[in-house]
C-alpha cells in the first residue's frame, strides 16, 4: 500500500495565476492577438527575466490604477459614502 505525503497531494493544485495566464494566451493563440499572455509565456520559456519582471510590473500597475479609479467612482456615487467624509 503506497502512502501519500503532503507535498505528493500539493501539485494536483494549480495557483489561479496559472490559469489566467493559459486563459490569455489561448485566446490570444485562437484569435491571433498580439498580447502579455503569449509574450509572457515566451519570456518564461526563453527565461527572460526582465521581460517577466516588467510585464509583471505593467499588470500590478493596471490593477493598482483600476482599484483606485473604482473607489473614487464609488465615493462619488454612493451617498453613503459622501455622508462619511
Amino acid at each position: 500500500m503506497k502512502t501519500r505525503s503532503a507535498a505528493n497531494l500539493q501539485t494536483a493544485q494549480t495557483p489561479d495565476s496559472v490559469i489566467a495566464l493559459s486563459g490569455a494566451v489561448l485566446v490570444e493563440t485562437v484569435f491571433a492577438w498580439p498580447g502579455l499572455g503569449t509574450l509572457a509565456f515566451q519570456s518564461i520559456l526563453a527565461r527572460d527575466t526582465p521581460t517577466i519582471l516588467g510585464i509583471l510590473f505593467f499588470s500590478a500597475l493596471i490593477v493598482i490604477t483600476g482599484n483606485l479609479l473604482t473607489d473614487l467612482v464609488l465615493r462619488l456615487v454612493d451617498p453613503r459614502m459622501r455622508a462619511h467624509s
